[in-house]
């Protein structure tokens, strides 16, 4: 159980051989466990936003494209600005929980294999997306 692969925990649960780690392994465990689950509600989420867009795109009878001109409504306008704007932070949203999960699998990679190191880690290691700010 050192790989962080996605599915190891669940099955080390369901299996019961979780119980053979020590508690503080198994926490750092499922803190990562964790991530992939908060990211498969992020991937559902964005799928959402994504079908905001393509509802628009259906209303209006043209697709949303780069550089593409569209003669919008102020209504119109309104609901493709709030489309837009959910699928970005919903995107943002998806790009740090994958980070989190990026750094968190390089942790135990590296041997951390209790909940308070796998914190000072994180406190350490920024994250990618944090250089695309400002």
């Amino acid at each position: 159980m050192t790989s962080p692969e996605r599915t190891v925990f669940p099955v080390a649960q369901s299996t019961g051989a979780i119980a053979l780690l020590p508690e503080t392994e198994a926490q750092a465990y499922a803190m990562q466990d964790f991530q992939a689950q908060e990211d498969a509600k992020d991937v559902d989420a964005i799928r959402a936003a994504n079908a905001l867009v393509d509802r628009f795109s259906l209303a209006i009878g043209t697709n949303v494209l780069p550089g593409e001109h569209l003669r919008l409504t102020l209504a119109e306008r309104d609901q493709l600005i709030v489309g837009l704007s959910t699928y970005a932070q919903e995107l943002y949203t998806l790009l740090h929980r994958d980070n989190l999960f990026l750094n968190e699998a390089e942790g135990i990679v590296g041997g951390i294999h209790d909940e308070q190191s796998m914190r000072n880690w994180l406190g350490t290691h920024k994250l990618l997306m944090d250089k695309y700010r400002n």
